[in-house]
């Protein structure tokens, strides 16, 4: 008789995540929204600091916003 539905994913290939892998993968996930925070602060930080050109301003206007 085959199992009924799907086998869930595991970082083994086997069975189920085990409490440590699931918290890696959250540390993994916390990174890497502090890093998408880290270089969208990079990008935009000079611009509200520093006046830009002004087709540069038009341009990022809505992202500043």
């Amino acid at each position: 008789m085959l199992p009924v539905g799907p086998r869930p994913v595991t970082l083994r290939g086997m069975g189920r995540r085990t409490q440590a892998e699931r918290d890696a993968i959250t540390v993994e996930i916390g990174y890497a929204v502090f890093a998408a925070a880290l270089v969208c602060g990079a990008v935009a930080g000079p611009a509200l600091l520093f006046d830009l050109a002004r087709p540069l301003e038009r341009g990022l206007g809505p992202v500043l916003v």
